[in-house]
């Protein structure tokens, strides 16, 4: 009766271990992306190979890759970088607050509104997400009139 008693508490254990991975996998984007912009404006907003592997999980592979390349781009002594400033708020100047707002998503990809502000200004970015491994990645960032991607892309050639 004991082994029975064990085994079944050991089920549920075992049950309830797994309910938080399953969660995941429907987990809101707009909370990946609350986490990743509350990271991202507590730590170094730079462009460079430390800050970019800091956020590596949050952002989807191919993603990942595309910057990585960019980033290990040679760029000539004495010229400016491709790409400068922060890729994530397409800005030079850093904003000094962020606000998440509504997600709209289906199966697999999600878009996220975010806010940035100024002292004076504000301005909003869609973020575009891929649910990978049952975690939402941020996949490309939307500034308004182009694509985060295009401009990295662009600065590759």
């Amino acid at each position: 009766m004991k082994s029975a008693a064990f085994i079944l508490a050991l089920f549920f254990s075992l049950f309830a271990a797994q309910s938080p991975a399953a969660e995941s996998s429907t987990a809101d984007p707009a909370q990946t992306v609350q986490s990743f912009y509350a990271y991202h404006f507590k730590h170094d907003m730079g462009f460079g190979k430390a800050q970019i592997n800091a956020r590596k999980s949050w952002l989807t592979p191919d993603l990942y890759t595309l910057i990585t390349k960019v980033l290990n781009k040679p760029v000539p002594e004495g010229d400016a970088p491709d790409i400068e400033g922060d890729i994530f708020t397409d800005s030079q100047d850093t904003p000094t607050a962020f606000h998440v707002g509504k997600a709209t998503s289906d199966k697999a990809t999600a878009k996220v509104e975010v806010t940035f502000t100024w002292s004076k200004e504000k301005r909003k970015v869609t973020v575009i997400l891929s649910q990978i491994e049952q975690a939402w990645r941020i996949q490309d960032i939307d500034y308004g009139d182009r694509l985060m991607s295009k401009d990295l892309n662009q600065a590759l050639h």
